[in-house]
């Protein structure tokens, strides 16, 4: 394996962060771009991006916004490859009022043709349905959820 490090001010460009990030990559691959995908989430599993053919595409960070969610409620949020076998779950909380940025170094990565899902949650047997996220999307009590990635082949 070998490290590249992508500039600031080229990752600052392409993804709105304002420092360099490390993203580990086959030695042999090559970096071909980077890519973004948002959306509001729901409780049933959304496909926030497909990757293209030919190439694979691994997240570098994550952003939660819970602009929306009242203050008091509890959104567990699920992001996951469609090709996967269950096992790369990545856990996320959306905080009511609050944007959270997650950096990763070894991030979740789906292969061509594969798509990263998400979907909310919150276990009705710990809370009351007015302390969980709505499922009535498009902001009332829902988390945004913006992925940025890289592709290489």
């Amino acid at each position: 394996m070998i490290r590249r490090t992508l500039l600031a001010a080229g990752l600052a460009l392409a993804t709105g962060l304002t420092q360099a990030q490390n993203v580990t990559i086959n030695q042999n691959a090559a970096v071909l771009g980077n890519f973004t995908a948002q959306n509001w989430l729901s409780n049933s599993p959304l496909a926030l991006y497909t990757v293209p053919a030919g190439v694979t595409a691994r997240i570098t960070d994550v952003t939660v916004w819970g602009g929306e969610i009242a203050a008091g409620r509890t959104c567990s949020i699920v992001l996951y490859c469609s090709a996967s076998s269950g096992t790369d779950l990545t856990y996320f909380m959306a905080d009511a009022g609050k944007s959270t940025l997650y950096n990763f170094n070894s991030g979740l990565t789906c292969k061509a043709g594969a798509k990263f899902f998400a979907y909310y949650y919150a276990p009705t047997t710990y809370s009351a349905e007015s302390q969980r996220c709505a499922n009535g999307g498009q902001g009332q009590n829902t988390p945004w959820l913006i992925l940025r990635g890289v592709l290489y082949r």
